[in-house]
């Protein structure tokens, strides 16, 4: 689908919701309305998208790709998901041991509460991003 190429773009951005839903189900949360800023980043990539992709998209050999002209603004936004998932991984994880710690303070026994497939969905997802981050291609994984 040719008129959808380029709009998985503002997708990486929305990673916030890992670290939001940690942050509601420990009832860390305290205004809830500020939590909205963390989706600022995805709606700004989709704002300049709106006005970039309909001019940037080339076809070559039946196969759609970004005008060299738009290179610039292409490895903006890879840096931006770069440091945007490894921002969340790593409040994810301290906002799970804040967590955690909260959980040891109000029971004596956590034998039962366990927040392990939290902690590897964190870590899975962590992993993936050091693959991504040295990897010598890193656009290979977003497009």
């Amino acid at each position: 689908m040719p008129a959808l190429f380029g709009w998985e773009m503002p997708f990486p951005f929305a990673r916030p919701f890992l670290y939001l839903y940690i942050l509601f189900v420990s009832g860390q949360q305290r205004h809830k309305w500020l939590y909205l800023l963390h989706f600022v980043p995805a709606v700004t990539v989709t704002m300049i998208l709106a006005f970039v992709l309909p001019v940037a998209i080339v076809e070559y050999k039946e196969k759609y790709y970004f005008a060299r002209e738009y290179d610039t603004l292409i490895m903006v936004l890879v840096a931006g998901f770069m440091i945007s998932g490894v921002t969340y991984i790593i409040l994810s994880f301290l906002l799970l041991r804040k967590h955690r710690q909260n959980i040891i303070g109000q029971f004596s026994n956590t034998e039962k509460i366990t927040l392990n497939w939290m902690r590897y969905l964190i870590s899975g997802m962590g992993a993936i991003w050091i693959v991504v981050i040295f990897d010598p291609n890193p656009a290979v994984f977003l497009w």
